[in-house]
């Protein structure tokens, strides 16, 4: 948040040798962008949702992480997830960018699922 990232040991096991390491970043707070790429049987979809980045101390957990409020309560979000095949993780950018994702998601020929 203050422009300092800070590189730590890795904690996980990877199944490689010697150490690596892991960045402990939050992004600054704002409007954000979340997006999945699920397949389906039918193929590839975008999973899009809105959301603002909030101004939390970072969690004690020496990785990347975000905290962002979503546009629908919780729990129906995470309802609509599941429905929508993501399994877990997304892509979080600042700013929101739903509108180009939606014009790189036509020229691919990719449905759009939104949240």
């Amino acid at each position: 948040r203050n422009g300092d990232v800070t590189l730590t040991p890795t904690a996980e096991m990877w199944g490689l040798e010697g150490t690596g390491c892991s960045t402990l970043f939050v992004p600054a707070p704002g409007p954000c962008t979340i997006a999945h790429f699920v397949h389906h049987v039918d193929g590839w979809k975008m999973v899009l949702t809105g959301g603002e980045l909030l101004d939390l101390d970072p969690l004690p957990i020496n990785d990347m992480h975000a905290f962002v409020r979503v546009e629908r309560p919780i729990k129906e979000h995470a309802e609509m997830l599941l429905k929508a095949g993501v399994p877990h993780h997304g892509m979080t950018v600042r700013g929101d960018i739903r509108a180009e994702l939606r014009q790189l998601a036509a020229l691919m020929k990719m449905d759009i699922i939104e949240i």
